[in-house]
């Protein structure tokens, strides 16, 4: 029997808030529901770096400065140091052979990167409906070597419908990642067309067999 890769999963915004009737907050697996099982065993594992852990009633979730206002202090707590430092201790202490992100959760991955380097055995990088800006840097030496090498294989998959990636857009006057793909000679873009749902942005999320597929070496 082949032996599983270790896999660390990293989330994006919203997940430690719940908003009223809409939706609970998803602290025990960061919305990603289709592997919910693997977290809970331990299986699969979890970073989890929520920082709005707050509940929001019926009227402030019916908002939009509501999820403005947590997507800013979010996204602002990811290029901090303590930040970045606590993302690299766990990194160093899983040694993950595959990260899977999503969304803001890809920025803060790629911020660490450029800081600190890989972990030794990291072998792939799979970002979803991704919020790091299309045309962001890789500037870390040893990151830069494991791609050229192909060490380490980067997948992005990326689909111009997701609404939540065009308001990041707007806000950020740039197009994301998620969105049309990375400007990177070192990324596989890939498309991926994202299931209608409510939000269509976390509905890869919910894919379980293509979830599965993709997290192989």
């Amino acid at each position: 029997m082949l032996k599983k890769p270790v896999v660390l999963y990293l989330h994006g915004c919203f997940v430690g808030s719940k908003y009223s009737i809409f939706r609970e907050a998803q602290l025990a697996d960061g919305g990603l529901q289709a592997l919910s099982k693997e977290i809970k065993s331990g299986e699969l594992n979890y970073y989890c770096w929520a920082v709005d852990q707050n509940e929001y009633s019926f009227w402030q979730s019916c908002n939009p400065f509501c999820y403005l206002n947590t997507y800013l202090v979010e996204n602002k707590y990811i290029l901090t140091k303590p930040a970045t430092d606590s993302l690299y201790k766990e990194l160093a202490a899983k040694n993950p052979e595959i990260i899977l992100t999503h969304s803001a959760g890809n920025r803060f991955l790629f911020e660490a990167l450029n800081q600190f380097g890989p972990n030794p055995k990291l072998k792939k990088i799979i970002t979803l409906s991704s919020d790091l800006p299309t045309n962001f840097k890789i500037t870390n030496q040893d990151f830069i070597a494991g791609l050229e090498t192909k060490k380490i294989i980067w997948e992005n998959y990326y689909c111009f419908w997701d609404q939540a990636l065009l308001s990041s857009s707007i806000l950020n006057l740039g197009f994301r990642a998620g969105q049309f793909g990375a400007k990177s000679q070192f990324v596989k873009n890939i498309f991926y067309p994202l299931k209608p749902s409510l939000n269509f942005h976390t509905s890869v999320l919910n894919d379980a067999k293509f979830l599965k597929k993709v997290l192989t070496i």
